[in-house]
C-alpha cells in the first residue's frame, strides 16, 4: 500500500511542475538577457507597497482599446525634453482649477475656430503690450497707457448714454463730420 504522504507529495510536486511549465511558456529569457512576458489571457501586477519602473532606454506602450491611468493624490508627467499629447479630440477638465504656466513662450493655435468663454469674468493682463489683430483691424494696448484702434470702419454703439472724456485735447479728423 501506498503511503498516503508521499502520494501527496508526488501529487504536489505534479502541480507546481504545471505550473512552472505555465510560467515558462508566459516569461521567455534570451541569451543576452532579454525578457518578454507573454499571456494569452489578462495580466495582472499587484504590489503592496510603492512600485518602479525604470527603463535604461526607451519604453512603449500599446494598447488596443482604452486605457486608465487613475491616482488617488497626483499624477506627474516630467521629461527632459517635450511631452506630446497626440490625439483626435482632447478634453480637459478640472473641478476646481486649471493652470498652465511655461518659463518661455506659451502659443496655442486652432487650425480652425478657437472660443474663449468665462461664465464670470475674463482677465487678460499682459505686463509690456497686448495685441488684438484680425485682417486689417487692429487694437494695440501698451504699458504706457496708449490705445490704438485701426480699422476700416469703426463702429461705436451704446444703448444707454456715450461719454468721452480727456485730460489734453480732443481732435476729431474726416472728410465730412457729421452731427444728429
Amino acid at each position: 500500500m501506498a503511503d498516503p504522504n508521499t502520494d501527496s507529495l508526488l501529487h504536489r510536486i505534479k502541480e507546481l511542475e504545471a505550473q512552472i511549465a505555465l510560467l515558462t511558456q508566459a516569461i521567455k529569457v534570451d541569451r543576452g538577457g532579454n525578457v518578454a512576458i507573454t499571456a494569452p489571457g489578462n495580466l495582472s501586477i499587484a504590489s503592496g507597497g510603492a512600485t518602479t519602473v525604470s527603463v535604461g532606454s526607451a519604453m512603449a506602450v500599446s494598447i488596443g482599446g482604452q486605457m486608465t491611468i487613475a491616482a488617488g493624490n497626483k499624477i506627474r508627467l516630467s521629461a527632459a525634453q517635450e511631452i506630446a499629447l497626440e490625439t483626435r479630440y482632447c478634453n480637459l477638465i478640472a473641478t476646481v482649477g486649471v493652470d498652465i504656466a511655461s518659463g518661455q513662450t506659451l502659443s496655442i493655435k486652432a487650425s480652425k475656430d478657437m472660443t474663449v468663454r468665462a461664465d464670470k469674468t475674463l482677465s487678460l493682463n499682459a505686463a509690456d503690450s497686448a495685441e488684438l489683430k484680425s485682417g486689417g483691424a487692429d487694437l494695440d494696448l501698451k504699458k504706457d497707457g496708449t490705445v490704438s484702434l485701426k480699422g476700416r470702419d469703426i463702429a461705436i454703439q451704446a444703448s444707454g448714454g456715450f461719454t468721452a472724456k480727456a485730460s489734453g485735447a480732443v481732435t476729431v479728423k474726416g472728410s465730412k463730420i457729421l452731427q444728429n
